[in-house]
């Protein structure tokens, strides 16, 4: 897929903006400097200068500040029109790399599993209340039969440790697709908070068999560290979260600038010629400004059917 024949005119115009302003910028150092020349020459104590000197000195020295001036607004023109330029074509570009690059679609793509993973996240601490209270009833089906294990707690116990092992595995297979799909400097920066190791399903496995003193010691940890986590407010967790975002954010942007730049360089290379400042400004302000301004005019008039009446 090319790029189409309106972007391709857009990046020619920006072409047009930029080097017109690099030469506007160029043209401002030269009469700073020429400025400063003239101020070297100042006559001393000037009511004692000759007349034609003085003259000499103010005519130059008013000849470049309006040269200055002009320049200056000039380069205001430049920057008006590549800023225009800039927010048009940092929309196409995105459409269309949208499109046509996988690579850049990676950071959208990471974009929307961190919402997933946050999604999926919001039921982990419900799954862990429900842990927490079935390790209670071991502890409490044991001590109050001493001698005799009954394995239906534990069979519960183990319903709720499988339950929260599926959650913390769709969440590891979401992380884990993150980092597979972004390039490593990108990934070290676009990741999910970490998770505190809970008991699985082995564990409870190993506990069924343990002697009751350690079975005691071992679930009241795990029932304590369980609630401490479910009644966590996790603030930290959308602040992760949200960093992980703005990075995929970024590393897109960046994507866009590198692509960017290459399609400039191509631009001033092939798309431009020789051309007056001031009549690329005119057509310049002409196309973006003066067109944009007809436009939503328009838009007003045929928002406001009573505008003309006024």
């Amino acid at each position: 897929m090319e790029l189409s024949p309106t972007t391709i005119e857009h990046l020619r115009d920006e072409a047009y903006a930029m080097l017109c302003r690099h030469a506007v910028m160029e043209a401002l150092e030269k009469i700073e400097q020429e400025k400063a020349t003239i101020a070297s020459t100042r006559p001393p104590f000037g009511i004692l200068a000759s007349k034609q000197t003085r003259e000499t000195f103010e005519r130059s020295l008013h000849a470049a500040t309006g040269t200055e001036a002009a320049l200056r607004t000039r380069l205001g023109q430049l920057i008006q029109l590549e800023t225009w330029l800039h927010d048009i074509l940092h929309t196409e570009l995105r459409e269309y790399l949208a499109v046509i690059s996988p690579d850049y679609r990676r950071f959208a793509t990471a974009d929307s599993l961190l919402d997933q993973w946050e999604i999926e996240f919001r039921a982990l601490p419900e799954l862990l209340v429900a842990f927490a209270r079935d390790v209670r009833n071991v502890q409490q089906d044991d001590a109050s039969a001493p001698g005799h294990r009954d394995l239906q707690p534990f069979a519960v116990l183990r319903d709720s440790a499988l339950r929260v092992e599926q959650q913390l595995t769709v969440l590891d297979n979401i992380s884990a697709q993150i980092a597979f799909l972004l390039p490593a400097a990108a990934a070290a920066e676009v990741r999910v908070p970490a998770l505190p190791d809970f008991r699985r399903v082995a564990w409870v496995n190993r506990i069924a068999s343990l002697p009751p003193e350690q079975l005691v010691a071992e679930t009241s940890r795990v029932e304590r560290d369980a609630r401490a986590f479910a009644a966590h407010d996790h603030s930290t967790v959308p602040l992760r979260l949200q960093a992980s975002h703005e990075a995929c954010r970024h590393h897109e942007e960046i994507f866009v600038q590198q692509y960017w730049d290459q399609l400039r360089a191509h631009a001033q290379a092939h798309y431009v010629e020789d051309r007056d400042i001031d009549e690329v400004i005119e057509i310049l302000t002409q196309n973006y400004v003066t067109s944009d301004l007809a436009r939503r005019q328009k838009e007003i008039a045929a928002f406001d059917p009573f505008l003309g009446e006024r």
